[in-house]
């Protein structure tokens, strides 16, 4: 690929903040915010993880991390704002394997 990366690159940079992708910086603050409202409702407060498909925090690194905390029911809620196979089935696909 020749044209691509550097277009693409000028388009990242464009959206891109101090703290990191946009993508992750949102993600981050819906997880913080989940937390907050069920915490505030539930007891014993739950555990919230966020993780992403493609890239960092994995999947794996997410589930581990509420194993380690002694969870031993998770519910997976994916952020894509439709269903589709290729983006909601493939996410707990990963999940299931995982």
């Amino acid at each position: 690929l020749t044209t691509r990366p550097r277009q693409s690159a000028k388009r990242y940079a464009q959206i891109w903040t101090p703290e990191g992708s946009p993508l992750r910086l949102h993600t981050e603050r819906q997880a913080k915010l989940l937390l907050g409202t069920l915490g505030g409702r539930i007891r014993p407060a739950p555990a919230v993880e966020y993780a992403m498909r493609y890239g960092h925090p994995s999947i794996i690194r997410a589930l581990g991390q509420l194993k380690a905390q002694g969870c031993d029911r998770v519910l997976v809620l994916p952020l894509y704002p439709q269903y589709s196979a290729s983006t909601t089935a493939s996410a707990f696909d990963a999940v299931f394997a995982a």
